[in-house]
């Protein structure tokens, strides 16, 4: 978790982070500003950006649909 709220842009973290993004604003529908204030503090231009590039993504991707659609899962029913 201190890997995706910090400052780094290896693509792994980047991706996490993105995912995160998505699966947040599913769930909650929280806004831009507020994700962003938990996801170290990032400007809403940068969450709006990963939601984008996840949702983007999912149409193209099966993998990352399952992945997506598992963690989604695993959060609701906690």
């Amino acid at each position: 978790m201190d890997e995706m709220k910090g400052p780094s842009r290896k693509a792994p973290v980047v991706h996490a982070r993105h995912i995160a993004i998505y699966l947040t604003r599913r769930i909650t529908g929280d806004s831009w500003k507020h994700i962003g204030s938990h996801l170290g503090n990032r400007d809403h231009t940068s969450i709006m950006h990963g939601y984008q590039k996840i949702d983007d993504m999912l149409h193209h991707d099966k993998d990352l649909l399952a992945q997506v659609k598992f963690l989604k899962k695993q959060l609701e029913d906690q």
